[in-house]
């Protein structure tokens, strides 16, 4: 980074060697452990010098590398094998649909009425 900006604005800027954000890293243990602190300076360690952060970064650019890999051969084997929905498909996803709203409407309509002849019995003209 700092190459970067050297190189960018030819040595009008200086930038900082410092980090932004640290990242907590941590792991469970028994609540008496003997080598608690000494795992903690380990841990502390492998933080400090990046050698987390570089294996994590290392394992993402794998992990990134091989889905583009799958995703190029999947890609090639839907455009070949591609069929379009039809309604027949779709049509117990429309049912269940207009199920549910005449439901949720009666249901509704129930607890309007419920409400207005709860009102008048407590409440006569």
């Amino acid at each position: 980074m700092k190459d970067l900006i050297d190189g960018y604005f030819s040595g009008d800027v200086e930038a900082l060697d410092d980090y932004v954000y640290t990242y907590p890293v941590g792991i469970m243990i028994r609540k008496n452990f003997c080598c608690r602190k000494s795992i903690d300076r380990k841990l502390r360690r492998i933080v400090e010098t990046g050698l987390y952060f570089k294996s994590k970064n290392h394992y993402y650019f794998r992990a990134f590398l091989k889905d583009k890999k799958y995703e190029k051969e999947r890609l090639k084997a839907t455009q070949e094998n591609y069929n379009s929905l039809s309604m027949v498909d779709l049509s117990g996803a429309f049912l269940l649909f207009a199920l549910g709203t005449i439901i949720s409407l009666a249901t509704l309509i129930l607890e309007i009425i419920h409400a207005r002849l709860k009102f008048f019995a407590f409440h006569p003209a």
